[in-house]
């Protein structure tokens, strides 16, 4: 009989000094004949935090928002003869580079223009091969023993092997891309590197609820990264200005399972995980927090094996 407690608790500030996952939203504003519009004012809002930002089209028209924290944004554009225009829904994920291209219509200032934002097939910016987990799919797609790397293996050229790792004694099996050795990966958490250099491989993961979403850049990544497998950046969920938390509780046990035809009996096994999460702000529109735990019980016994 053992049992295994794991805790994971995990509590973040979002302000400004601390490290976070971010992304880059870059645009052009033109008219409607094609024609680029200087000295436009764009506003970006994070819908979350309500935390924004302004800058100007330079004089062919391009603006750039470098280092945005990663979540959903709105991205207003005014000037001076036309009418404003309103992208919503703007979703920014870890590593991404979003390109807009937006068109405003001549017109009174006061008129705006709403237009909810498509996520782009193709990343224009940037030759970097990439895939994103959402915190929808980390949720909602089965994992076993909800551990998020799992999911690391929807991304074309990916396994997970323990060939070349410690097998059995690191925190997480190897990962292996495109046919590279599993030591050659780099971890990142919110920024930070997350890499054990003992077994070169990720540590112990926070729990599903406590990660909005996850990035792996399997190729053609910015030379700033070292290493020639892939670059695997975690992001974890972070308060907003609306309180907001989730419980939970996960079970296994041997009701469904089968005997093994050498065994006398079916093994005892119960495996519990629970846990919750909670966020809001700390000071509206500049401070937040937010609060993740989950516990794992592990109540288990020897496999007996009778042979005749």
């Amino acid at each position: 009989m053992s049992r295994l407690r794991l805790p994971f608790i995990l509590l973040a500030l979002s302000v400004s000094a601390w490290s976070q996952s971010t992304g880059r939203i870059n645009g052009t504003v033109e008219d409607a004949s094609g024609a680029v519009i200087p000295q436009a004012s764009v506003l970006c809002t994070n819908t979350q935090t309500g935390q924004n930002r302004t800058v100007e089209t330079n004089s062919e028209g391009l603006f750039a928002y470098p280092d945005l924290p990663i979540g959903m944004y709105t991205v207003e554009v005014k000037k001076i003869g036309f009418e404003g225009e309103r992208r919503q829904g703007v979703s920014l994920l870890t590593g991404q580079v979003l390109d807009l291209r937006i068109a405003l219509r001549v017109g009174a200032a006061s008129q705006t223009v709403e237009v909810t934002a498509g996520a782009p097939l193709v990343q224009s910016d940037s030759s970097t091969v990439q895939t994103s987990v959402a915190e929808k799919q980390m949720q909602d797609l089965p994992l076993n023993g909800r551990n998020a790397l799992q999911l690391t293996t929807l991304t074309p050229g990916t396994v997970l092997t323990n060939v070349g790792t410690e097998s059995g004694q690191q925190d997480n099996t190897g990962l292996a891309v495109n046919g590279l050795r599993a030591t050659q990966n780099n971890f990142q958490l919110d920024g930070t590197p997350y890499t054990n250099r003992f077994f070169d491989s990720a540590p112990t993961l926070p729990n599903p609820d406590a990660l909005q979403e996850f990035t792996i850049q399997s190729s053609n990544y910015s030379a700033e990264y070292g290493g020639a497998g892939a670059l695997v950046q975690l992001s974890t969920r972070s308060g907003g200005n609306q309180i907001h938390g989730t419980a939970f509780e996960f079970l296994r046990n041997t009701d469904l399972n089968a005997r093994n035809f050498f065994n006398v009996s079916k093994p005892p096994f119960k495996l519990n995980q629970f846990g919750g999460t909670v966020g809001g702000p700390v000071i509206k529109n500049k401070t937040f927090f937010f609060f993740s735990a989950q516990d794992t019980e592990r109540r288990s016994a020897p496999s007996p094996i009778s042979i005749t």
